[in-house]
């Protein structure tokens, strides 16, 4: 049952439960968040840290040099149907 239908059909015994299972989820997902950056930003450090000087010019060279494509075409349609 969702917090919400506990709270349409005024169940007080319900809702605190349903809340606590929600900020758990909540808890979780922040951990795992910040985790996740955590690692990330210490990897992209690393690599640019780490990565010799020739690969990094090779890299923005390729970059620079790369040619230009035209736009992708938008794959959903706008409102009017044009």
């Amino acid at each position: 049952m969702s917090p919400r239908a506990a709270v349409r059909r005024e169940d007080a015994a319900e809702y605190p439960k349903l809340s606590r299972q929600r900020d758990g989820r909540v808890r979780l997902r922040t951990v795992v968040a910040t985790l996740a950056a955590l690692v990330g930003m210490s990897t992209a450090l690393a690599l640019c840290v780490l990565t010799p000087g020739w690969l990094q010019a090779v890299s923005v060279g390729a970059l620079l040099l790369a040619p230009d494509r035209p736009a992708a075409r938008p794959t959903l349609r706008s409102s009017t149907g044009r």
